[in-house]
């Protein structure tokens, strides 16, 4: 469960014994609040250092945040250009041409399987 809401929260600093991030609000902000021991405890084993987490509850990145946003945004992302790079190609593989051409039609809709 933490693990979903450190991939929606968005890295604001990483500083000297401090990691701050954004999270957004509701259910995400809650989780992230209530186990900020533990997320800590996380950062302290990877780290190798004390570290405190600042937690600032939003919903839109901040202009002060690295560019790419959340993990969670980022995937989402990725997932939107790969299917848009299948579906061209799906447009242009030979077969779909000819059956196209064929039936005198354009291919309107590409659903990935």
């Amino acid at each position: 469960m933490v693990g979903n809401v450190l991939r929606q929260a968005v890295l604001l600093r990483l500083g000297e014994g401090e990691v701050a991030v954004q999270v957004p609000p509701g259910l995400p902000a809650q989780l992230a609040e209530k186990r900020k021991g533990e997320i800590e405890a996380v950062l302290r084993r990877h780290l190798g250092r004390p570290v405190r987490l600042s937690l600032t509850v939003g919903a839109a990145a901040p202009p002060e945040a690295p560019a790419g946003g959340s993990l969670a945004q980022a995937e989402q992302a990725e997932r939107e250009a790969r299917s848009a790079l299948i579906k061209e190609r799906a447009r242009e593989h030979a077969n779909i041409r000819e059956a196209a051409r064929i039936l005198d039609a354009e291919p309107t809709k590409v659903d990935e399987l």
